[in-house]
């Protein structure tokens, strides 16, 4: 039954108006976003989005920052309307940062790391973990009612805007920590409350391989 209700509310999630997918395609200015990203906003107390993202958008592994290079525009605009609400709380600093930039700053901003492009360095991890996340991302855990995570961040998770992100590529530990976030409940901003019933039935070792497969699958 309940996978019943994700594969509804996935589909709900889904149905974009062909005139509204190509106006938020539009949206954004890259060079506004790259001064937003470079310089912040001083006089208003916003930091410069590249000292933990950087200006290419790699992000920090490890300090957990996520990779933003590539990244759907209206997903990230989305994260940063969520934090500025809070409905989205798993890094506190971020709230500032989100309510001192206006819409069209948003979107300026993650229309410039959504253009850019960066190699990313290949979680180390021994081949058993590497094959233990490919079995959930392709298959789940069927015994623990887990779908595969490729069923809504696409083929190799390389995404399905602009509801599912992109995580292939990922930092496996920033994979790894949302998981523990959404186990713990400190992360709830989900479709449906599907990450926050799917991360409590994985253990510790599951969430980690997860994490390191997709950070050494090809983003591109």
């Amino acid at each position: 039954m309940r996978t019943m209700i994700w594969a509804a509310a996935m589909a709900s999630a889904l149905v974009v108006s062909p005139a509204l997918a190509a106006e938020d395609q539009d949206k954004g200015d890259a060079e506004a976003g790259k001064e937003l990203v470079m310089q912040g906003k001083p006089d208003e107390d916003v930091q410069p989005c590249q000292a933990c993202h950087g200006e290419d958008g790699a992000g920090q592994a490890a300090s957990n920052f996520p990779r933003l290079a590539g990244q759907d525009v209206k997903y990230m605009v989305k994260q940063m309307e969520d934090f500025a609400s809070e409905d989205r709380a798993n890094y506190p600093t971020m709230k500032g940062i989100a309510e001192g930039l206006s819409e069209e700053e948003k979107w300026d901003v993650a229309r410039y790391y959504h253009e850019q492009e960066v190699d990313t360095e290949e979680a180390d991890a021994d081949s058993s973990v590497i094959e233990t996340g490919e079995r959930i991302a392709e298959r789940g855990v069927p015994e623990e009612d887990v779908p595969a995570c490729t069923s809504c961040h696409g083929p190799e998770g390389k995404g399905v805007p602009p509801v599912f992100p992109q995580i292939a590529g990922q930092h496996a530990g920033y994979i790894q920590k949302q998981l523990q976030d959404w186990e713990g409940g400190s992360r709830e901003n989900d479709p449906a409350d599907m990450m926050t019933e799917i991360a409590p039935k994985l253990s510790e070792e599951e969430m980690e391989a997860v994490g390191a497969y997709f950070n050494n699958v090809d983003a591109e």
